[in-house]
């Protein structure tokens, strides 16, 4: 067969599958992480592409606040877990270092950013998604949200600001014991321990964030 190639694949540069979109609406910049069959898990090309996205809302001088979101059934569930069995198992520790250090770098600059950020949770907000909505000024969460660091029943801690961020919001006990027992927060935890701003219905959530 004699197939034309496609115009798109055959550039220079490599094409890349876009992960995290960006959407601006009067004055709100919506960045949604799009990986939903993924439970939209962070490897390093999601993690790359959020900072991309958070970078161009921050200068983008019609926005005055940004929303995170998640597509699908979750927020965000946490880091890629094959990502990181690969990198062991080639002896590739260094790309999970680089993977870290630039994850913290992104959160904290959502954390620092002089625009109000808002992390919209509907679903799943595990491991790295519960590391990045603590990373965000506010929370609005649904009844459906919950939140909870898994990863440390396999021997990986929260290694993207979780440790500090959630014993500000908790105290130095309740944060010891969510860590170290990977106990889940559901929606009325959050509610209860003032994780979450507001929790809402899911049919209530953009008109809370608006708010």
């Amino acid at each position: 067969y004699n197939l034309d190639f496609p115009e798109c694949f055959a550039g220079p540069d490599p094409f890349v599958l876009s992960r995290v979109s960006l959407d601006v609406e009067d004055s709100i910049a919506t960045i949604m992480i799009n990986r939903p069959d993924k439970l939209n898990a962070l490897d390093p090309e999601t993690v790359s592409q959020l900072g991309e996205r958070f970078e161009e809302a921050q200068e983008d001088k019609s926005v005055d606040g940004i929303v995170i979101a998640g597509a699908g059934k979750a927020f965000v569930a946490g880091a890629d877990v094959q990502f990181f069995v690969d990198k062991i198992r080639g002896d590739s520790l260094d790309k999970i270092q680089a993977f870290t250090e630039k994850g913290q770098a992104i959160f904290r600059a959502i954390e620092k950013s002089p625009k109000r950020v808002i992390c919209a949770m509907d679903g799943l907000a595990l491991g790295g998604g519960a590391e990045l909505a603590l990373s965000c000024h506010a929370i609005v969460a649904t009844n459906r949200a919950s939140m909870g660091f898994p990863e440390t029943g396999i021997g990986i801690y929260p290694g993207l600001g979780g440790t500090q961020r959630l014993t500000r919001r908790l105290g130095l006990g309740l944060a010891r014991y969510y860590i170290y027992t990977g106990a889940f927060l559901s929606s009325k935890d959050l509610a209860r321990l003032n994780l979450a701003d507001e929790v809402v219905g899911v049919e209530e959530l953009d008109d809370a964030i608006a708010r």
